[in-house]
This record gives structure tokens, C-alpha cells and sequence, in this order.
């Protein structure tokens, strides 16, 4: 399953059973204590509007790999004529490689689920995939 799909399935369910009023969104946990002499934890989060404390009982901790996209120096790079696209940016980029018509060939690196998306992208819209 592509993750346009993945995604549109959650929008979906989400819409569903109501869950985007549960989600704070543009929020940023800063710090995360155990709680003394209570089940649960102590979130200090940023929000647009400033920081909050807010406590729960239970804690998932579910940033994903692409929280904060780890970039590896690439020798050469920089003299690199094609674009770069980190997996993070796929979603909003995806159009760089799809569109394309002078790109012929399309380089992923790594084997994660983000890498399986760049591949089936890639190759559905036609593209000769060197998956490393």
C-alpha cells in the first residue's frame, strides 16, 4: 500500500471517529517526567500559543523516523545536477520526481517503509528505480 493510501485511509477514519479535535496539532514535546506518587506522566509541550504542562495516565511514544530527517553527507552532492528529495519531504516534492520528464532514473537509499514509498512512487510513474 502506498503511503498516499496510508494516509488517506487515517484522513478518512480520523474524520470518522472524530479524532482530529484530539490531536494538538504544531506541537512540540519538550520534556517528558515521571510522575511521583501517581500513575502517569508529565508532558511539557510548546505550542503556538506558548508552553503548557498536561498529564496522562499513559504515554506512546510514536515520533517516526522522519520526525527530524537525518541528512548523510553524500561526497559530491553539491555537484550533483538532480534533485536531492529526503523521504520527509516526499509527500510535498513528489511532483520533482514524478513530473520530471528528464528524470529517467531514480536513486533510493535505504530499506525502511519511507524507502519502500520512494520506490513505489518512483516506479509507478514510470521510472527506472536503483533501490540501495
Amino acid at each position: 500500500m502506498s503511503g498516499e493510501a496510508m494516509h488517506e485511509f487515517f484522513k478518512q477514519y480520523a474524520q470518522r471517529f472524530d479524532v482530529f479535535r484530539r490531536i494538538d496539532f504544531e506541537t512540540q514535546v519538550l520534556e517528558i517526567t515521571r510522575l511521583e506518587h501517581q500513575q502517569g506522566w508529565n508532558l511539557k509541550v510548546q505550542k503556538p500559543s506558548g508552553q503548557e504542562d498536561l498529564q496522562t495516565r499513559k504515554l506512546i511514544i510514536a515520533t517516526g523516523v522522519t520526525n527530524q530527517p537525518h541528512r548523510p553527507h553524500i561526497e559530491g552532492a553539491e555537484n550533483f545536477d538532480g534533485p536531492i528529495v529526503h523521504s520527509a519531504e516526499l509527500g510535498k516534492q513528489s511532483g520533482i520526481i514524478v513530473k520530471d520528464p528528464e528524470i529517467k532514473t531514480v536513486v533510493v537509499l535505504g530499506g525502511g517503509k519511507s524507502a519502500y514509498d520512494a520506490v513505489f512512487l518512483a516506479a509507478m510513474a514510470g521510472k527506472e528505480v536503483e533501490w540501495i
